[in-house]
């Protein structure tokens, strides 16, 4: 009589420390005591048993199939190295009858009688208790270290196993990619920017996933979506979020600004996707007849090209038609005639810097009384913890509850701390930066690249303009224009939007 051995282990630890020899040779040595010839030795390295889709599982079976009536047995170290689910115990017992083939056991009495039947009903019903038990306790123990703000699963791409501030196991910040993920999220949430663009500057930076690959559109997508980088953790069938205990890489207001971007919430000065290079004002400009964006294209002519931008609306009755180099002149002397005067600048940088520096002693202050806020929510949930977990001294319900109030304050103070940190900016450089682009905004816009100059027009034009009669329509420019104005412009064609009408210098 033929019999085959099947070996397996489960991890590869196991493997490492020679399990899989112990079992053959506990299994030829049975084959040995038995008069068994063995035929071959099938060896499952580090697949668990919770599925009968295994390769060397199958591959026994095929074998079994193919050389029907020259095998007579598979022998296993124990059971539960075979199957750890009843029901694929049974289907695979069937599936080997078919082939004239039964099972045995190298450590178990199994006989094809019913007290051997018996016995191997009770013995596979105990390796699925055991198997079951195991995976509560596992699931238990995950659910544990959840609510006290660890994650058990992979990390998110931009962080790495480690240990949190308490020393305990959790996931940390990777110094190379966290840093590329915080500043995707930050140029995703000016707007400025599409997808694509963020997400071909991060590869090309040196952003990767786990395994080492460029990460993909759908992969940054669910990035974006992902509240772990605000330090939210969630588990769906685990109940309410939990805040981690882990650092975050962005803060609250960050990501809530990138959801607006991503949900169409928040005006975004991107670039048109459909581009074409000789007509930067091609779908910003709108017809006033009709209201839908005016395209540009080339018309030849006897002796050359000519662009022009026209309507192509199927309904409009004016369909208007004008040559690219007047309505570009008409914008940039829009832009000209909208520049403020250069005493008003100063004036407004001089205003505007007091009251920044005025708000950083605040912010600086509250920052001091959150984190003191901060330290003792935390002390306070540790004694709760240990009023719940080791002194036994309140319920379930009342150390949930009062955990839940603890999370949602520190959730609450570390989200206004983050936001306060990212407020902390190099005002004059920026307000100089303003200065200089709106002096020089005709000059500015002619000199960008085409995806600048749409940014631009976004920027100066958020609602974009009209052209009807030879001329721009009436439209809201940047608040910023209707605050610097003042009269100086009295005859302008450019309207301010509510709340922000012109006010005279004083």
């Amino acid at each position: 009589m033929k019999a085959v051995i099947y070996c397996r282990v489960s991890t590869a630890e196991q493997v490492e420390n020679y399990s899989l020899a112990n079992q053959e040779k506990a299994c030829r040595e049975y084959c040995q005591r038995n008069g068994l010839g063995v035929a071959r030795v099938f060896r499952e390295e580090g697949a668990s048993a919770k599925t009968a889709r295994r390769p060397q599982l199958q591959r026994m079976l095929d074998y079994c199939k193919k050389h029907r009536g020259k095998v007579d047995r598979i022998v296993v170290w124990k059971l539960d190295r075979f199957a750890r689910e009843t029901s694929d115990h049974f289907n695979l017992r069937a599936q080997l009858f078919e082939h004239g083939v039964t099972l045995r056991s190298a450590t178990e009495p199994l006989k094809d009688d019913p007290v051997g039947r018996l016995i191997e009903t009770i013995l596979a019903g105990t390796a699925q208790f055991d198997n079951d038990i195991r995976s509560q306790r596992t699931r238990q123990g995950m659910i544990s270290a959840f609510q006290d703000g660890r994650w058990q699963f992979a990390p998110p791409t931009g962080y790495r196993r480690g240990l949190d501030g308490r020393g305990k196991p959790n996931i940390v910040p990777d110094p190379k990619h966290g840093p590329l993920v915080r500043a995707a999220f930050e140029a995703y949430a000016t707007g400025v920017y599409t997808k694509a663009q963020v997400l071909r500057k991060a590869n090309r930076k040196g952003l990767r996933t786990a395994r080492g690959t460029r990460v993909t559109p759908q992969t940054f997508n669910r990035m974006l979506r992902n509240p772990m980088y605000m330090g939210l953790m969630q588990v769906r069938g685990w109940g309410e979020p939990v805040l981690g205990a882990f650092e975050p890489l962005i803060s609250r207001n960050l990501f809530e600004r990138g959801q607006a971007v991503r949900s169409g919430r928040k005006p975004t000065v991107q670039p048109y996707l459909r581009n074409h290079p000789d007509f930067p004002l091609r779908q910003f400009v709108e017809c006033a007849a009709c209201e839908k964006p005016m395209t540009g294209s080339w018309s030849k002519g006897r002796n050359a090209a000519y662009g022009y931008y026209h309507c192509y609306g199927k309904k409009c009755g004016v369909k208007p038609r004008v040559r690219k180099e007047v309505l570009e002149r008409k914008f940039v002397e829009l832009l000209e005639s909208l520049c403020p005067k250069l005493e008003y600048l100063k004036l407004f940088r001089r205003v505007a810097l007091d009251v920044w520096q005025q708000a950083s002693k605040d912010r600086t202050r509250r920052m001091d009384v959150l984190a003191g806020d901060v330290e003792k929510l935390r002390q306070k949930k540790e004694k709760l913890d240990d009023a719940f977990i080791y002194r036994e001294a309140i319920d379930q319900d009342t150390y949930t509850q009062e955990r839940d109030k603890i999370i949602k304050a520190l959730m609450e103070a570390q989200s206004e701390i983050a936001q306060a940190q990212h407020l902390d900016l190099d005002v004059e450089a920026l307000l100089d930066f303003a200065q200089h682009l709106m002096v020089r905004a005709p000059h500015v816009w002619q000199e960008a690249s085409l995806e600048n100059k749409q940014r631009f027009q976004g920027a100066f034009f958020p609602n974009g303009l009209t052209w009807g009669k030879e001329e721009f329509g009436t439209t809201v420019s940047s608040p910023i224009y209707s605050v610097l104005q003042a009269s100086a412009v009295p005859n302008s064609d450019v309207a301010s939007p509510t709340g922000f009408e012109p006010v005279s210098p004083p």
